[in-house]
C-alpha cells in the first residue's frame, strides 16, 4: 500500500512523543507538519522510481525524535516542563529596561512592516497576487523592510506570546496585529496557516493543551483553510487547474511538496560540479550580496525548479520558488549517513530551546531560542540551509541591536536601586545571614528544619512515613 511505510514511520514517532513526554509538544507539532510530505515522498518514488538515498529521508524523522527525546523530561526549574507534563511555574518575569528595550525593538520591526508595504503595495490586493507575492526585495533599504515582515515578525510574535503576562498588553497587541495582517496582505496560501502554527507553539510552550483551547482554535483553523482556498483561487494556474478544491489541497501538501525533494536526490551533485550544495549556495549568496568573488548564477533550489517545472534557466524566465526540504539538502551537503546524524543534533538543539524559552529571563537568550526554533522548523520542512542561516541570522541580530542600546541606556529607578543594595557591604552580610524563607508549607517541612534550628513541626503524614 503507497505511503503506508512513511505513515508507520510518522506514527510511531508521534506515539513516542506522546508517551514519553506525557504531553503535546512543538516537537509533536513539527513532526506531524512534516507526515505529509513524508507520504507524498513515498508515492512519488513509486510513481518515478526510487530515488538515491531515499532511506535517509525517511530515518530523519525519527533521528529527530529521538534527539528531543534526548533531553529527556526535567523537572524542578521555573518554565521547564517537569515530569507530571505540566509548566512548572509562570514564566520567568523580565525587568523594566528589558521590557522597554521589546517595545523599542517592536516598534522598530512594524514600522519596517508598514515601510515594506507602503513601498510594495499590498499584494493580495493587487491584479496578480501570484507574482507579487514574490517581489519581497522591491522594497529595498538593503532588505531591512523585507526581512523584518518574513523574520522578525514572526519571531517577536512568539516571544510576545509566551511572556505576554510579563509584557505591557499594548506591545504584544501590536506585534500580533501586525503580523496577522501582514501574513493577510502578503498572499500567500498559507500564511494564515502559519499564525495559526506560531500562536499554537506558544500554547505548547506554556504548558498542557486544554480542551476549550483546542475547541477555541477550530475556527481559526476553519478562518485559515478559507483564506487559503480563496487566495489559492485568485492565482492564474490554480484557476486554469480547475481551483482550489479538496484534491488540490491534498496534492499540494503532499505530492508538490515532495517532488522537489525526489529533483533534488535524483540530481545529487551534477548540478552543483560535485560541490556540497550547502558550499555551492553560499558562495552563491556570497557573490550576489557581497560582491565576493564569482559565484554560481542560479541557486541550488532555482536549478531544481528548473527541472520540476520544465523552465529554462535561461532567457529571463521565472523560476517558482520550490523546496527540496531538510533532509534531501542534508544528504547533498554531507551525505545520507551524517544527514541523519545532523536531524538527531537538530531535534536534541530544538528540545533544549524549547525548554529554555519559557524558564529564561534573559531576552538575548529568549530571542536566540525563539530564532533556532523557528529556523530548525523552516529548515526541516523547506531546505534551502545556507538561505535559512543568512536570513535568521540577519534577523537575530536586527532584534537585539536595539534591544542591547536601549537597556543599556535606559535603568528605571527599582534597577538602579537594586543595584546598589547588591553592591552595599551591609546588605551583602545580611543576605549571606538572612534565614532562606520556606518553600514548603503544607508539605510538613517547617522553617526551623530549613535552617537547622528548634524543633521541627511534625508531619501530618504520620510517624512511619518518610517526609517529601
Amino acid at each position: 500500500m503507497t505511503g503506508f511505510v512513511s505513515a508507520a514511520v510518522v506514527l510511531a514517532c508521534l506515539g513516542a512523543l506522546v508517551g514519553i513526554q506525557r504531553r503535546i509538544s512543538p516537537a509533536f507539532l513539527l513532526v506531524l507538519t512534516m507526515a505529509p510530505i513524508l507520504v507524498g515522498f513515498e508515492v512519488v518514488g513509486a510513481r518515478l522510481g526510487s530515488a538515491p538515498h531515499s532511506w535517509a529521508v525517511y530515518a530523519t524523522v525519527p533521528a529527530f525524535t529521538c534527539g528531543v527525546l534526548a533531553v529527556g523530561r526535567r523537572g524542578g526549574e521555573a518554565g521547564v516542563v517537569p515530569r507530571s507534563g505540566r509548566a512548572g511555574v509562570r514564566p520567568a518575569g523580565l525587568r523594566g529596561s528589558q521590557q522597554i528595550g521589546l517595545a523599542v525593538s517592536a516598534l522598530l520591526v512594524c514600522g519596517l512592516a508598514v515601510t515594506h508595504f507602503s513601498i510594495v503595495g499590498i499584494p493580495v490586493l493587487s491584479e496578480n497576487p501570484e507574482m507579487e507575492r514574490f517581489n519581497l526585495g522591491a522594497s529595498g533599504l538593503f532588505g531591512l523592510p523585507s526581512r523584518g515582515v518574513l523574520f522578525c515578525l514572526p519571531i517577536l510574535a512568539m516571544l510576545c506570546g509566551v511572556k505576554y503576562d510579563r509584557l505591557p498588553r499594548w506591545v504584544t497587541g501590536v506585534v500580533w496585529s501586525v503580523f496577522v495582517l501582514s501574513r493577510l496582505a502578503l498572499g500567500f496560501k498559507g500564511g494564515l496557516v502559519e499564525v495559526l502554527v506560531v500562536l499554537v507553539t506558544v500554547v505548547l510552550l506554556r504548558g498542557r493543551v486544554r480542551p476549550a483551547a483546542v475547541i477555541t482554535g477550530l475556527p481559526l483553523l476553519a478562518l485559515a483553510l478559507y483564506y487559503g482556498t480563496w487566495i489559492g483561487n485568485q492565482y492564474q494556474t490554480v484557476a486554469r487547474s480547475g481551483g482550489a478544491s479538496l484534491d488540490y489541497l491534498l496534492d499540494r501538501l503532499t505530492l508538490v511538496a515532495a517532488r522537489p525533494a525526489w529533483y533534488s536526490l535524483m540530481l545529487g551533485r551534477t548540478v552543483t560540479q560535485g560541490d556540497p550544495v550547502f558550499g555551492y549556495d553560499l558562495r552563491y549568496f556570497a557573490a550576489r550580496y557581497l560582491g565576493l568573488g564569482g559565484g554560481p548564477v542560479f541557486a541550488y533550489d532555482e536549478i531544481v525548479s528548473s527541472y520540476v517545472t520544465g523552465t529554462p534557466l535561461s532567457g529571463g524566465f521565472f523560476l517558482v520558488p520550490v523546496t527540496t526540504g531538510g533532509a534531501a539538502y542534508l544528504i547533498n551537503s554531507v551525505g545520507a549517513v551524517l544527514a541523519v546524524v545532523v536531524a538527531g543534533t537538530l531535534g536534541y538543539a530544538w528540545q533544549r530551546c524549547c525548554d529554555r524559552i519559557a524558564a529564561s529571563r534573559e531576552v538575548l537568550a529568549m530571542l536566540a531560542c525563539i530564532t533556532f526554533v523557528l529556523a530548525a522548523r523552516t529548515f526541516l520542512i523547506n531546505g534551502g540551509g545556507v538561505y535559512v542561516v543568512v536570513n535568521y541570522g540577519f534577523a537575530l541580530t536586527l532584534l537585539a541591536i536595539p534591544y542591547l542600546v536601549v537597556v543599556t541606556v535606559v535603568r528605571i529607578q527599582e534597577e538602579n536601586d537594586a543595584r546598589r543594595r547588591g553592591r552595599s557591604p551591609v546588605a551583602g552580610r545580611r543576605l549571606r545571614h538572612a534565614p532562606p524563607r520556606s518553600q514548603d508549607r503544607g508539605r510538613g517541612v517547617s522553617c526551623a528544619r530549613l535552617v537547622g534550628t528548634g524543633t521541627p513541626r511534625r508531619s501530618a503524614r504520620g510517624p512511619d512515613q518518610r517526609e517529601s
